[in-house]
């Protein structure tokens, strides 16, 4: 063991003393380039540092083996994405994309920060899209002003985001399916795609993932779980308000909702995650309604708030006549229509025609794994992890309902997708053999603790 442990710390010796090696003979090599250049050479340098030490001790905390090829296989996966989020800014939009702005206005802010004139930093720190430039300010403050730099670290968030969402899975659901969950988590064609690059997407995944983390552990009775629970919220509170009140309100509602066959008791951290919760939200939502030009906090003030976005919406070749959303009786229409539009027959140009490939697949997996998702609404009257699932679904349906064009709904939904997986691969992947499985398990702290499907949570 003693000489099979040095051999190993040999070779990591070995391995890092070539990566720095190249990384010097690279940077010889573009010394005389430009800024952008230079800026992604650092950008390479962090993200494989970083990885080579983070990757093994992420898969180490599963004791699912392959999971270190398919964390290493979707971080790999989604740089490449980001250069082709790239190419399609560029040369599909012909540069008529937010992350150019980003971009231009992270440069001025990191030559402030390098100037120590934080006067001029100061007017960035605002809730929303001025946050997104601040934010690509620091980042360049420290990489440089590189746009595929760029591109590669907010690639990397959200590839974090989608770890995150995983450890939730296996948290709230040990005995799920997880080789398909941690397939469509990591490699699902929209995520790889829209929820990369600089911008919106990537941080509001990360944050998303950290958020579903914490409730997951939350609901575990485990203290760790307010930590990430908090830095998820104020996160997407930060990036999109309005999705950090309906995570919020979904939680809450989710709490409140009487379980079967249990007494009104509830744990101490439960109630203290609730209170902390509910103020949060006592405190956001005053502040939403001017944000997001909401007059009254009614229903025909969110209503007009919908009908005003489905006008802004409503532009260029991939628009389309969206749902009225105020009749309850269109919701299976709007719900189709948020989780699998456009279809082959809509589809104008290529993108779409990708878009409706996609969606013809999902519609093929969710009648294949119906089982799961009926029984993820039986267990919601039971398990409070479902429920918050399922409440944050449909107030992202009626919210993203009012979207009237299929290029901005199929970014948009990605902040959904990691939530409607977990209904799809919670029930375990082979029922007959859910009884040979022990009901418990010891939890040693790096393991996950097994118990009974319809138990989690409670």
């Amino acid at each position: 063991m003693i000489i099979a442990s040095r051999v190993l710390r040999f070779k990591t010796y070995i391995i890092i003393i070539l990566y720095a090696i190249l990384a010097v003979g690279i940077g010889l090599f573009v010394v005389e380039g430009s800024d952008e250049w230079r800026g992604l050479l650092v950008s390479v340098l962090i993200i494989g540092v970083a990885s080579f030490f983070l990757l093994p001790r992420m898969s180490r905390l599963d004791d699912w083996k392959p999971l270190s090829r398919v964390i290493t296989a979707g971080l790999v996966l989604k740089l490449g994405f980001s250069l082709l989020l790239i190419w399609i800014g560029f040369v599909v939009y012909g540069g008529m994309v937010d992350a150019i702005r980003y971009h231009y206005e992270g440069a001025g802010i990191a030559q402030n920060i390098w100037r120590l004139r934080f006067d001029q930093v100061i007017p960035y720190m605002h809730w929303s899209t001025d946050s997104i430039s601040l934010f690509t300010g620091v980042i360049y403050s420290i990489i440089g002003p590189t746009l595929y730099g760029g591109f590669l670290i907010y690639a990397c968030l959200a590839f974090l985001g989608s770890y995150f969402f995983y450890r939730a899975f296996r948290v709230a659901f040990p005995q799920g399916d997880r080789w398909l969950y941690a397939i469509l988590v990591f490699f699902f064609p929209s995520l790889l795609l829209w929820s990369n690059g600089i911008g919106k997407d990537a941080l509001i995944s990360l944050f998303l993932g950290l958020f579903a983390c914490g409730v997951a552990q939350l609901y575990r009775n485990r203290l760790s779980g307010f930590l990430p629970l908090a830095i998820g919220l104020l996160g997407a509170m930060w990036i999109r308000p309005h999705i950090a009140a309906i995570l919020a309100l979904a939680l809450i509602i989710a709490f409140i909702i009487p379980e079967r066959g249990k007494g009104s008791a509830r744990s101490v951290m439960s109630v203290i995650g609730l209170l902390l919760v509910g103020g949060v939200v006592w405190f956001l939502l005053p502040r939403l309604m001017p944000f997001l030009s909401i007059e009254e906090l009614s229903m025909e003030g969110i209503l007009s708030f919908f009908q005003r976005q489905q006008s802004l919406t409503f532009a260029g070749g991939s628009a389309f006549q969206a749902i009225d959303i105020s009749n309850p009786l269109n919701f299976p229409i709007v719900m189709a229509t948020v989780l699998f539009r456009p279809f082959p027959w809509e589809a104008h140009n290529l993108q779409a025609l990708i878009q409706s490939v996609e969606g013809l697949f999902f519609i093929i997996l969710v009648l294949w794994k119906v089982k799961s998702l009926c029984r993820a609404l039986a267990f919601s009257t039971s398990n409070v992890y479902v429920r918050f699932i399922l409440i944050f679904v449909v107030a992202f349906i009626i919210a993203y309902g009012s979207v009237q064009n299929f290029g901005t709904l199929a970014r948009w939904r990605t902040m959904m997708l990691p939530f409607f997986f977990v209904l799809i691969a919670c029930a375990p992947a082979d029922v007959r053999q859910q009884s040979s499985i022990p009901d418990r398990l010891q939890d040693n702290g790096s393991r996950l603790q097994v118990v009974p499907y319809g138990q989690v949570g409670q």
